[in-house]
């Protein structure tokens, strides 16, 4: 042996035991990868090391038959094939997500972020075609699964899934039905909708119009009266038909359709707060100084106000029960006073605007009330009684409890009025002059004693005869 054979065989030797080991550790990372890939093919690994082992063999089988330095390159070659078919399978493709509907192929999506927002832009535009519906989506027609797809990445863009063919495909498969909702109040149908959002609109928006603009604290709490019932079903799409329009549903449940009443009644209990006025006082002043009949505003009133916090329970908005928690009055109120005239400038000799004495004299025993409408002037009996001023007699004769009764018309709205009359001295119809004799001091009707009942009258209002006498 030479030594160029020598140098040949101790090269071979050294390379046997560096370059195998070499591709056997990269033929299984590689395998490693390829069993990430293809979980479902079995041991990857194990199938790269057979076929480096086979590879290995058949080498060496070609060694056996072949001058040694030959022996040598074929171990190279087999090993350099062996590596280079793994890395092939290996390292060109794309591991994707195939989308199947019904079974049929939609196409490739990248990862289930993908294949999430194209199905949420897909229903969006299916529900916009169809009256913006609520969509169902048959989940059990629907396949997301892992894929491989071998070659460039030219294979896996021609196969992606685009919004348009998955609408078309979902739509085309029967994939996608239409939620309907139906409301019912007190176990009648009032209206047909696409989606629950739309029904519940539709309540609160009754619910604020019959609530009104109340100064409510948050506290309020609300129901419907009538028993309100939503149920929902599903139809194929583009089967819902017959919905209603919400805005003529909100106006059955107010306005009731063809009822005079509305079909809801909604009530509310709460806390009310609200600032409310309190009324003045008008208080008079009689001023002699001024002719009777005028009236003057000496001060004028000024209402007050108060913050009143109740319990409050509302139906539609009209208050049907409320109790009050508590009032505070904030502003007081300015009374208001009103001179009132009692200056009668047309009576008397004198102008002074006084009524003549009905007696010569008398003992005051009673005067007016609310339950007596003159003053009583106690006198023997058959004392004389006058006229207190010129006028028409009107009426003479029995007047229930004011026994014997004169009544006198003195004009302007002025009346005296004389009872418990024991004769008269005139008769209906009759004109007397200012302290001419009309009757005479009695006890008829409702008296205890002999006396005369003095009443002066003013537009039919009772008013107080010591303020008219001189």
């Amino acid at each position: 042996m030479n030594k160029k054979e020598l140098d040949i065989r101790g090269w071979a030797y050294h390379a046997r035991r560096v370059f195998w080991p070499v591709c056997a550790v990269m033929a299984s990372q590689i395998s490693k990868s390829m069993k990430r890939l293809f979980p479902s093919k079995g041991s990857i690994e194990r199938e790269g090391l057979r076929l480096l082992l086979i590879g290995r063999h058949r080498a060496h089988t070609a060694q056996a038959a072949a001058p040694r330095h030959l022996k040598l390159g074929i171990s190279i070659a087999a090993a350099l094939a062996v590596t280079l078919c793994i890395l092939t399978v290996t390292l060109t493709g794309s591991q994707v997500m195939a989308v199947t509907v019904n079974g049929q192929m939609v196409g490739y999506v990248n990862d289930e972020a993908e294949y999430t927002n194209l199905m949420q832009s897909a229903k969006a535009k299916i529900s916009k075609e169809n009256g913006n519906t609520e969509l169902v989506i048959k989940e059990n027609k629907i396949a997301l699964a892992p894929t491989f797809v071998p070659g460039d990445e030219k294979k896996v863009a021609e196969k992606a899934v685009s919004e348009d063919k998955l609408v078309d495909t979902l739509i085309s498969q029967n994939a996608v039905e239409t939620n309907v909702y139906t409301l019912n109040v007190a176990g009648k149908e009032v209206g047909k909708f696409g989606s629950l959002t739309e029904v519940t609109d539709t309540l609160n928006s009754v619910k604020q119009e019959v609530s009104g603009d109340q100064n409510s604290q948050s506290d309020n709490k609300g129901a419907f009266q009538e028993d309100i019932a939503i149920q929902s079903q599903t139809e194929a799409l583009g089967q819902a038909d017959n919905l209603s329009d919400p805005q003529a549903v909100k106006d059955t449940l107010l306005a009731g359709g063809d009822q005079s009443a509305p079909l809801v009644h909604y009530e509310t209990t709460g806390v009310e707060t609200t600032t409310e006025p309190v009324d003045f006082k008008t208080t008079e002043q009689k001023d002699p100084d001024m002719a009777w009949g005028d009236r003057e505003t000496a001060q004028a009133g000024v209402p007050g106000e108060r913050t009143v916090t109740r319990n409050v329970t509302r139906v539609n908005g009209e208050v049907t029960a409320q109790e009050e928690i508590s009032s505070e009055v904030t502003k007081e109120p300015v009374d208001e006073i009103v001179k009132v005239g009692t200056k009668l400038s047309q009576l008397g000799d004198t102008g002074d605007g006084k009524l003549g004495k009905p007696l010569a004299s008398w003992t005051f025993s009673r005067g007016v009330s609310p339950s007596h409408t003159g003053d009583d002037l106690c006198a023997p009996e058959g004392s004389p009684i006058y006229a207190a001023e010129a006028g028409t007699v009107i009426f003479t004769g029995q007047f229930g409890g004011y026994g014997n009764l004169v009544k006198i018309d003195h004009g302007n709205g002025l009346q005296t009025w004389y009872g418990h009359c024991e004769g008269f001295n005139c008769a209906a119809g009759d004109t007397v002059a200012r302290g001419q004799q009309i009757a005479t001091v009695g006890d008829t009707g409702h008296a205890t004693c002999f006396h005369l009942h003095f009443e002066v009258r003013v537009n039919g209002a009772v008013v107080e005869p010591m303020d008219y006498l001189q």
